[in-house]
């Protein structure tokens, strides 16, 4: 009889409207012998792809400008999985194939053909933000592209966390695209009921409403943002560990003082309006930050422990709602 301590690592529960029977993704230790699908994929890997636009690419998120690589709330929200996945000796292995400006044509096209490719355990969706400001964007189209998507991710055994948009209401200039994302939200939380898929809500989010989660630009999350929404991940899918906020230089704010507004018009507005009016995009030759995997540092980012069940002997649920 064996000696070798269990593997009870981070085990991902699978339910899937298009299997008949209840799969199980494993992080498992070192010392269990797995056949890895993917070339060059070490055995211990949870293999981790996150599909979006700049909201997943990490835009707002601190000092981007200078460093893109691990920045953002799933390029965060990674690190907490590695953090679990270290705690039994296992890796996370991540690709962020998130690009600026892409629409959900984009994402749910080629970035599902290069995630495929990649043959990933977990994948997650954020899609849609860019697609409420298009003219003439069509959700039956965006429905169409998503459900072959889903079809096709699920059909090669990844688990899939499908997002929601973002509710447009912390700036008054947004307020337009209310009605828009409420119906692309409705839209996107209905297939995940459909698929069984766990939902990630940011369109509910209540602390999403408030100027101080929101970069300079009130277009992207800010790093208060993109920790809330990589803590709500964490949490949707039962892992222990959360990212601590850290100290800012300055109290937090949920409105823009007269000067705050001239600079948005001057340092984000006209220029996204110059972008327009030659028809070009903020994600033009863009690629992606992670194309193919990297190991996550759990040690990445500041994090706490919120469980009290010990994590070398846990079994983490991923059945748990936000």
């Amino acid at each position: 009889m064996s000696s070798r301590r269990p593997s009870v690592v981070l085990v991902l529960h699978v339910t899937q409207s298009s299997f008949c029977c209840r799969q199980t993704l494993r992080v498992m230790s070192p010392c269990v012998n797995v056949r890895r699908k993917a070339k060059g994929v070490a055995q211990n890997a949870l293999r981790y792809v996150a599909l979006g636009d700049s909201l997943t690419e990490g835009l707002g998120d601190r000092d981007f400008a200078h460093e893109r690589h691990g920045k953002g709330w799933a390029d965060r929200f990674a690190t907490l999985l590695a953090c679990t996945a270290a705690d039994s000796g296992g890796v996370v292995e991540f690709a962020n194939l998130a690009v600026r400006s892409r629409t959900a044509a984009s994402i749910f096209g080629e970035q599902v053909d290069r995630a495929l490719e990649l043959r990933p355990d977990l994948v997650t969706i954020m899609a849609g933000a860019n697609d409420l400001w298009r003219p003439g964007a069509c959700l039956d189209s965006v429905e169409a592209c998503v459900r072959s998507a889903l079809d096709r991710l699920l059909t090669s055994g990844a688990r899939v966390i499908l997002a929601n948009t973002i509710n447009p209401v912390h700036h008054w200039a947004f307020r337009s695209g209310v009605a828009r994302s409420a119906r692309m939200s409705d839209l996107l939380s209905r297939l995940a009921k459909e698929y069984n898929l766990d939902l990630l809500d940011v369109h509910g989010s209540v602390s999403l409403r408030r100027q101080r989660f929101w970069a300079q630009d009130m277009v992207h999350f800010g790093e208060r943002g993109h920790i809330h929404v990589a803590n709500r991940a964490a949490k949707l899918m039962g892992v222990p560990y959360r990212l601590t906020v850290p100290s800012f230089d300055e109290p937090p704010r949920d409105y823009q003082t007269p000067r705050d507004f001239a600079e948005w018009i001057y340092r984000h507005v006209l220029p996204f309006s110059y972008r327009v009016f030659r028809r070009i995009t903020a994600g033009d030759g863009i690629e992606p930050k992670h194309e193919d995997y990297v190991v996550v540092r759990a040690d990445a980012w500041p994090t706490r422990l919120v469980s009290n069940t010990e994590p070398s002997r846990a079994r983490f649920s991923m059945d748990a709602r936000v």
